[in-house]
């Protein structure tokens, strides 16, 4: 089969759109993201490393020891 090339949603100006599911319509200029597409977008965000500041590491160490007790 050809699952991956199967629409997952479709968007407007980059937003999911709700579809009616009584009759399944789609607006006219709803674009069609398919399986493959979402996930290769999902996989990507996941490559994006976010740094922590040597200046912020006692107060995220402190938080994470209050989390811990609470």
């Amino acid at each position: 089969t050809m699952g991956h090339l199967a629409t997952h949603h479709y968007e407007l100006d980059g937003e999911y759109v709700d579809l009616d599911l009584t009759d399944m319509s789609v607006p006219t200029n709803a674009v069609p993201v398919t399986n493959l597409e979402h996930y290769v977008e999902e996989n990507d965000k996941l490559k994006q490393i976010r740094v922590v500041k040597p200046s912020s590491i006692n107060t995220i160490e402190k938080l994470f020891k209050e989390a811990l007790r609470s």
